[in-house]
């Protein structure tokens, strides 16, 4: 289970939150067996998340243009919002979709 919120900036600056206070209730989306093409939706920039930590598998890699192949998503070289991985799972799960 995860927890949401909205939030958005007025044009006047102000923040408004959906809901006011507490989180929304959704559901827990796991990665397919094999490969899977993941992003990230929020600024993790202050938290600089492996692969591990983000993904919870060792096996997250990036494409990095600079030198023509993929390269492992570390610590170092954190993910950042916008960009996609391609992420091995090698567990057998499936996305829980009753609660979609």
């Amino acid at each position: 289970m995860h927890k949401y919120y909205y939030e958005m900036k007025t044009s006047d600056n102000q923040t408004v939150r959906y809901p006011a206070s507490g989180y929304l209730i959704g559901p827990s989306v796991e990665m397919l067996t094999g490969y899977n093409i993941v992003g990230i939706a929020r600024d993790t920039s202050a938290s600089d998340l492996d692969s591990i930590n983000a993904f919870g598998t060792a096996k997250g890699y990036r494409w990095n243009p600079a030198i023509g192949f993929y390269e492992y998503v570390t610590a170092a070289v954190p993910v950042k919002p916008g960009e996609g991985y391609f992420v091995l799972n090698e567990n057998i799960t499936l996305p829980e979709h009753g609660l979609l």
